[in-house]
């Protein structure tokens, strides 16, 4: 079997538009030269640089409440719930079945710098 990462867009590729909120702009799209097929390389992680988690200024801090899901949180501070990844990202979550509960007090990127970080997501996904 020979990978290769494609040189293409996901709109390229697929002929359709992502949102800015979408969290497959992460992930590199790989085609199987032997069988001419791509698909997405969904197990590509990224980690936060500890000096802009370190930072205050861009955050707020949310303890998760009982009724709380990933995405109810996501809707309470950008008013979307299709931003669950970039809060379980910022803070580490792998499992977000597992660790979104109660207590938990989790780091939340303001909306002010929302846009900024959505923009270098962007970025990083044409890398």
């Amino acid at each position: 079997m020979t990978i290769i990462k494609s040189s293409k867009t996901f709109n390229e590729e697929t002929g359709k538009s992502l949102k800015n909120t979408s969290q497959l702009k992460l992930f590199d799209i790989l085609i199987d030269l032997d069988n001419n097929e791509s698909f997405i390389n969904i197990f590509k992680c990224y980690n936060i640089n500890d000096m802009l988690l370190k930072n205050k200024i861009y955050f707020n801090t949310y303890e998760v409440d009982e009724a709380d899901f990933p995405d109810t949180i996501s809707y309470k501070f950008y008013g979307t719930p299709n931003l669950w990844w970039l809060i379980a990202m910022i803070n580490n979550i792998v499992n977000p079945y597992e660790e979104f509960y109660a207590g938990r007090t989790l780091r939340i990127i303001k909306p002010t710098y929302l846009y900024k970080m959505l923009k270098e997501i962007d970025n990083i996904g044409t890398l």
